[in-house]
């Protein structure tokens, strides 16, 4: 038996347990309150049948002036009631019987409780005994005659309702258990490799809700898939390419047909160079992952970092004919940051702008003091970014571009460390962007505080 097969039985098994419990109580409870309830109604039929005998037996004295015709009287109204009366006069002698066994015989104590008293203007006549022998035991009777029909009625109405829920717990037990079979298989399927399953979604209770975090899951190990699969051929392209020029430039070297001049030098420099940043850019990713990354914080006039940052930026910004440009209010509050990487923060978001603004366009470094935080800002006017790739572009080795080279993209890893590195410091990156119409990446980083015990302490947000 499989583990749903067994919450189904579960499931089966409580609402018949609930079921069952249900019907018990309902039924004990009914039959607790019904006894003193029967009871009295019986009692209250009997009154109502004395009062009927006493009418009766009266009108018809006041008739005769006596008890003349009580004998048709008593047979007549034994037969419409049927039960057997006893009437006697004002002596307690038996004046009738339809039974025609008691007439002429004393009135009996043990005849009651069923007795029917007749007065006349407060003149005693006699009285109606109805089952003089047996009047206790016939009560009896009725009630529990009465009983036992309330009794059969609540079972087979409890033993009828019970099957209806059983089959409808039965159907409720199924209906639940499906939409889970249906996140098990899938999440088997997801286990042996098959990242396009998903989970149909319907209604809105927390079985859907199971459904959408379950397809969010395989949607994102599917994309974590696709970024893995690029990751290899991503870095192996980023290395082939300089590497191979310091191979063809050695090799030339060797072979004499360059000579070893500082501008070819320069240039194996630069290659390597390359390969550095690259190598260093995945040391500082894998540092940020496994929370390994230290910070050397210090008291830092943003506006000079900035200045600094746009100054060694300019001669990248003069070549490809754009503006770049420092707007900054002249109270900006230091901050309390690891300069380094703050200023690498600011070079990469710079250089982005630059990559992806056409000639004659311009960026634009500012900030603005907002509480404890600054936010630097970084805007261009450049050619934009696709609303589908917004939600991934701080992701690591995504570019929404896939043709995009070195030259003009990059391997994608560029903002994925800047929003570690921004995150670091307890601060949070943000982009805002339309085709056509400029990118403007924000990030905040805090504004120093009071030292305590020598040490300066970021305000938290």
């Amino acid at each position: 038996m499989s583990r749903l097969d067994r919450l189904w039985l579960r499931l089966l098994l409580a609402f018949s347990l609930v079921l069952l419990t249900a019907v018990g109580v309902t039924a004990l409870l009914t039959f607790q309150f019904l006894g003193d309830q029967v009871t009295s109604y019986v009692i209250a039929g009997e009154q109502s049948t004395t009062q009927r005998l006493r009418n009766a037996f009266i009108r018809n004295y006041r008739i005769h002036n006596g008890w003349d015709g009580v004998e048709n009287l008593t047979q007549r109204m034994s037969e419409a009631l049927g039960e057997r009366l006893v009437v006697t006069d004002a002596r307690g002698t038996v004046i009738a019987d339809s039974g025609q066994e008691l007439i002429g015989q004393p009135e009996d104590p043990r005849w009651g409780p069923l007795v029917v008293r007749l007065y006349d203007e407060g003149t005693y006549l006699g009285a109606v005994f109805l089952n003089p022998l047996r009047a206790q035991r016939e009560r009896e009777r009725r009630t529990a005659e009465l009983m036992q029909a309330i009794k059969w009625s609540v079972l087979g109405a409890g033993l009828i309702a019970g099957a209806l829920a059983l089959l409808l717990s039965l159907g409720l037990a199924r209906r639940l258990v499906q939409p889970l079979e249906a996140v098990i298989r899938a999440a088997r399927a997801l286990g042996a490799g098959d990242l396009h399953q998903r989970v149909p979604v319907s209604g809105s209770g927390e079985v859907a809700e199971l459904a959408r975090a379950f397809n969010a899951m395989a949607e994102g190990l599917e994309r974590a898939q696709k970024l893995r699969q690029n990751l290899v051929s991503d870095i192996a392209h980023e290395l082939r390419t300089p590497l191979a020029n310091i191979r063809g430039y050695l090799e030339a070297l060797h072979d004499g047909v360059l000579p070893a001049t500082p501008e070819t030098l320069a240039t194996i420099h630069e290659e390597a160079m390359l390969l550095s940043r690259l190598v260093d850019d995945l040391q500082d990713l894998a540092m940020m992952e496994s929370e390994q990354l230290t910070l050397r914080r210090e008291v830092v006039a943003l506006g000079d970092l900035v200045q600094q940052v746009a100054q060694a930026m300019q001669p990248l910004a003069q070549q490809k004919g754009l503006a770049l440009t420092v707007n900054l209010p002249t109270a900006l509050p230091p901050v309390w940051v690891d300069p380094e990487r703050i200023g690498q923060v600011l070079r990469n978001l710079v250089n982005n702008a630059l990559t992806y603004t056409p000639p004659g366009g311009r960026v634009e470094i500012g900030a603005v003091a907002r509480g404890g935080w600054v936010e630097v800002a970084v805007a261009d006017t450049g050619c934009g970014i696709d609303p589908q790739d917004l939600p991934y572009i701080f992701e690591r080795f995504y570019r929404a571009d896939r043709s995009r080279t070195r030259a003009t993209g990059g391997v994608g890893l560029g903002l994925t460390i800047a929003k570690g590195l921004v995150e670091a410091h307890g601060g949070r990156i943000t982009v805002q962007s339309a085709p056509g119409q400029g990118t403007t990446f924000r990030f905040t980083v805090p504004v120093a505080v009071a030292a305590t015990a020598g040490q300066m302490v970021g305000a938290r947000r």
